[in-house]
């Protein structure tokens, strides 16, 4: 059974989430320019970087889509159409792998940033995991890029010739870059769990930080169904446009979730403006008794003295 979704809803779907990233990006910036009344600090500028390239993905998917070639609503295989066209989308498609995966670890930099302001000054144990995390990372990347630049002849991935193209080498590509994005996610969205553990925090902070990281685990099962849906090698066939929704859904999510952590400060901001809210409140209720205390006994004196 084939697995369909319009090109229309697969644009909904990547403006929706690039859009949620972008507000929150805007929050992220209102934080550090009104409240901290600073500028950029590094994981910012992976943040903004990875939102940039995420802006680059969903452009280009969208501008496919707009192009009229069919190539959302069709498998590689039963797609067809002018050859210079499906050459130039091919080509754009295979840029768009490219963008795709710098999106991916410009997000994981933006996170292991934040977990070495936060975790590394704790231990000698957890600053040494952080330097693996971020060595593993950084392999993980350069093999990816790599493989997609250089495992295939020249040009053999845009060509029409399906020997060309070696459907078994592709597979085995996308096997490697996966394996890496998923086991590094894993690395990732555990390790502050297991820092929190050990901080010196309430349980209600424990629990607060906790759920935060925990949403991690979201975008593990996205990369998960990802692959059960697109690379295994039992994968139903789908069309086009659930591979690249899958694709993106998986990149965008993880954008967002890396962002969260930053903005826990509005908490903070929003309890500490309910709490003087409620404090003027009280004190105005107390004047307000006061006030009409004071009016009735001038209207209605005691007189028994």
């Amino acid at each position: 059974m084939l697995i369909k979704l319009s090109g229309a809803g697969l644009i909904a779907i990547e403006w929706t989430l690039i859009g949620i990233a972008f507000v929150l990006g805007l929050g992220r910036l209102d934080l550090r320019f009104h409240h901290h009344q600073s500028g950029f600090i590094l994981r910012d500028i992976f943040y903004f970087s990875a939102l940039t390239v995420g802006l680059v993905n969903t452009s280009i998917d969208t501008a496919l889509w707009t192009s009229g070639i069919g190539l959302y609503e069709e498998t590689n295989d039963t797609w067809s159409g002018p050859q210079d066209l499906m050459v130039r989308a091919l080509k754009i498609v295979f840029v768009s792998y490219l963008t795709f995966y710098l999106q991916l670890y410009l997000t994981k930099a933006t996170l292991i940033t934040l977990y070495f302001e936060i975790f590394g000054q704790r231990s000698r144990r957890t600053r040494i995991s952080l330097y693996i995390l971020t060595g593993f990372c950084m392999s993980g990347f350069i093999i990816t890029i790599f493989l997609l630049l250089f495992a295939d002849p020249f040009g053999s991935t845009w060509s029409m010739d399906a020997e060309q193209r070696d459907e078994d080498r592709q597979f085995k590509k996308d096997v490697v870059a996966w394996a890496f994005h998923f086991v590094t996610d894993i690395g990732i969205f555990i390790l502050p769990i297991v820092c929190i553990s050990r901080l010196q925090m309430s349980r209600a902070q424990k629990v607060s930080a906790g759920l935060t990281f925990g949403l991690g685990f979201i975008n593990i099962s996205i990369t998960i169904i990802r692959w059960f849906l697109v690379h295994s090698p039992v994968s139903p066939p789908s069309t086009y446009a659930v591979d690249q929704a899958l694709f993106m859904t998986d990149a965008h999510t993880c954008l967002i979730i890396s962002i969260l952590p930053s903005l826990r400060l509005y908490l903070r901001i929003f309890r500490a403006e309910n709490a003087t809210s409620r404090a003027e409140g009280t004190e105005a209720r107390s004047k307000a008794r006061k006030e009409t205390s004071t009016y009735q006994e001038i209207s209605h004196p005691n007189t028994n003295g």
